[in-house]
């Protein structure tokens, strides 16, 4: 079986929308409505990858680790986190939305959840993270079994207070609007803005007896697809995009039991299976998976 591009056409397998009537928000930004489509990480506008509004290390921050709890204030809430000097913060919406991202080492992209963020009675203002995958039972972050010692963000990401350059952009679950910030030279009503909708753009699956074979795709684009397992949960990213699974397994070795991240297009159980001439572009996970 042959699913060939038509002569010079050059189809693309699209899991995205288009985002239309966009209405100005003031400050410069303008704001859609997009309580028809579910979640997404990433945005396209006129084919390039937007931003999601971001910013610098957490203001005058001090950590909160090696077992040291924040001040309680619930049952059973994280002791992992850090205290602030921008008091300003303890007003942000959303805030279990908002992710800290770390870059340890050089090969781990990690994303950390903030369960809340609340005022400070010595001022500024208390962040405290959700537990995941790198938190280990006394509350330290760590990485390979390792704490992580005095590790405080890269940088802060998603949040609307931090959309204030231009390509940049921010999705309010909490009542489904997506805020845009154009680049110079954008007009709102005339640019093409695409969001993902689908984790999965192709699977080609058979059985161990009976694999799959002998299919080929050539000159077909495969395109707009994400992964909101991160929206959910962050990304312990171990190393090259895997993750501890959940629950661990104390009496299993580290190595080798970890969770690869999927690609948009999977194969399993299949062989003889051919790309031709494809392009896999504007993916939010990895491209193929063989």
């Amino acid at each position: 079986i042959i699913y060939r591009a038509f002569e010079a056409e050059r189809p693309i397998l699209s899991g995205g929308e288009v985002i239309t009537g966009w209405q100005p928000d003031g400050d410069g930004r303008g704001k859609a409505d997009v309580k028809h489509l579910s979640d997404f990480r990433q945005l396209y506008v006129n084919g390039t990858r937007a931003g999601r509004a971001r910013g610098g290390r957490l203001p005058g921050v001090t950590l909160y680790g090696d077992g040291a709890p924040l001040p309680s204030v619930d049952g059973g809430a994280p002791d992992g986190g850090y205290r602030v000097t921008d008091a300003t913060m303890a007003r942000w919406g959303n805030a279990g939305d908002i992710e800290l991202i770390y870059f340890y080492p050089q090969w781990a992209h990690q994303i950390v959840k903030v369960h809340d963020i609340r005022p400070d009675q010595a001022g500024g203002a208390i962040v405290r993270l959700q537990r995941n995958r790198l938190w280990s039972e006394s509350g330290n972050l760590t990485h390979h079994g390792r704490i992580v010692q005095g590790r405080v963000p890269d940088f802060i990401a998603n949040a609307l207070e931090l959309l204030d350059d231009p390509g940049e952009w921010y999705l309010d679950r909490s009542v489904q609007v997506v805020y845009y910030r154009p680049r110079p030279g954008e007009d709102m009503t005339k640019v093409k803005v695409t969001a993902p909708q689908l984790e999965k753009l192709l699977e080609v699956k058979g059985t161990l007896d009976q694999p799959v074979h002998h299919v080929q795709f050539a000159g077909i684009a495969f395109a707009h697809a994400g992964w909101l397992r991160p929206n959910e949960m962050g990304h312990p990213d171990i190393q090259a995009n895997f993750t501890p699974p959940e629950p661990r397994d104390p009496k299993r070795s580290a190595h080798g039991e970890h969770d690869k991240s999927p690609a948009n297009v999977r194969l399993h159980a299949a062989r003889s299976i051919r790309f031709d001439d494809c392009t896999f572009t504007k993916l939010g996970s990895a491209g193929i998976d063989i």
